[in-house]
């Protein structure tokens, strides 16, 4: 059985991929990271859904590919963030946690925005 936040994986990380290598000041390449990441949760909402709910149980083989994968994706943001801070387009201390933060900006969005809807 494929798991549904497997084959999120294999959506954002070549758009993420894609992203970084624009030649784009950091904060296009942010802005452009966030929308795609907010397509995928419209997209797929029942699967952000499932990550959202299941993904500490996923375990073995499966668990460590998701885990690497999210790793990767977050690295990409990472860069991204790196990048606007060396510019002087972005300015914080701790990268990590301005990733985490970031995420956890995006990612619940999955509770409250539909496309049909006011949010």
């Amino acid at each position: 059985m494929q798991i549904p936040t497997i084959q999120i994986a294999d959506i954002v990380l070549p758009g993420g991929k894609s992203i970084l290598e624009l030649d784009v000041p950091a904060d296009e390449k942010l802005r452009r990271f966030g929308e795609a990441t907010i397509a995928v949760i419209l997209d797929y909402p029942d699967h952000v859904w499932v990550f959202m709910h299941e993904r500490r149980t996923l375990t073995d083989e499966v668990g460590n590919r998701f885990r690497q994968q999210r790793r990767t994706y977050e690295d990409q943001l990472a860069s991204i963030l790196d990048e606007g801070r060396t510019a002087g387009l972005f300015e914080f201390e701790d990268l990590r946690l301005t990733v985490l933060a970031w995420f956890g900006l995006h990612n619940y969005t999955y509770q409250w925005l539909r496309r049909e809807g006011r949010l």
